[in-house]
């Protein structure tokens, strides 16, 4: 199996854009939590390629828990 790549990020009140080290097509291939909070994809956000595009700015620091955590190959079935 492939191992999880995980890409830790931070809001800023302002950036709906951010960059993932991994390139996604699929949003439901990756779990996506703000503060710890679950993200529905395509509801919440979107991808296209190392893009991933938040329907409104994740938080600032200070103002709520403004961590963002990507967990990339959720859905891999490559072998190891």
């Amino acid at each position: 199996s492939v191992p999880l790549v995980v890409d830790d990020l931070t809001g800023n009140g302002i950036n709906v854009v951010f960059t993932m080290t991994q390139s996604e097509t699929d949003p439901t291939a990756i779990a996506v939590f703000i503060g710890g909070v679950y993200q529905q994809p395509t509801t919440n956000y979107t991808v296209s390629g190392t893009a991933i595009t938040f329907t409104s700015p994740p938080p600032a620091p200070g103002i709520n828990p403004n961590r963002i955590t990507i967990v990339h190959n959720l859905n891999s079935t490559d072998a190891a």
